[in-house]
């Protein structure tokens, strides 16, 4: 090694795993998109970042018509990262069956 000759720098600008298999990149692509809708979707924003984990997105609201805005809204801050929802789970069994599964409150990633 040359120690009179400067260092080479190189940078990585293109994550070519995407984030599938890097739960720790899907986590910060989440994380990123989050905040840049927290001033259009504040709750949706805080709950992606605050319940979230791995595959897992826990959103909840107190009324089905409110958490599927909820979901919608998810939708869209997902998107931006790159992600869909491959299907979210209501929890409550009032819930119709033929327009939701019914399950755990959670969506996962597909």
């Amino acid at each position: 090694m040359d120690e009179s000759v400067e260092p080479e720098t190189y940078q990585i600008v293109c994550n070519n795993m995407g984030v599938k298999p890097a739960g720790s990149i899907a986590k910060t692509a989440l994380d990123k998109s989050a905040d840049k809708f927290k001033e259009i979707y504040p709750s949706t924003s805080q709950q992606l970042k605050d319940r979230s984990y791995v595959d897992d997105l826990g959103v909840i609201e107190e009324q089905l018509d409110s958490l599927k805005k909820r979901t919608q809204e998810a939708d869209e801050i997902l998107a931006d990262a790159g992600m869909k929802v491959h299907k979210w789970v209501y929890s409550r069994e009032d819930v119709e069956a033929d327009s939701v599964e019914l399950g755990n409150a959670a969506g996962n990633l597909a």
